[in-house]
């Protein structure tokens, strides 16, 4: 099993808000500490701490080793 980052989440990934049925897709990520800036099918923007989200399907690429 590979450790994953949080800090390794890429634009685009799809997320759902815990204790909520909200789902969008991140469109920043900042640094220090890691936060997301999810962007929701409205059009609204809202930030969540790396525990606040669940990630639905992440857009990772894959370096070749």
């Amino acid at each position: 099993m590979n450790y994953f980052s949080m800090n390794e989440v890429q634009i685009g990934t799809e997320v759902k808000i815990k204790n909520s049925d909200l789902k969008g897709r991140v469109v920043e990520v900042f640094h220090f500490p890691t936060t997301f800036k999810v962007e929701f099918e409205d059009g609204k923007f809202e930030v969540f701490k790396t525990h606040e989200v669940e990630l639905l399907k992440n857009e990772i690429k894959e370096e070749d080793e």
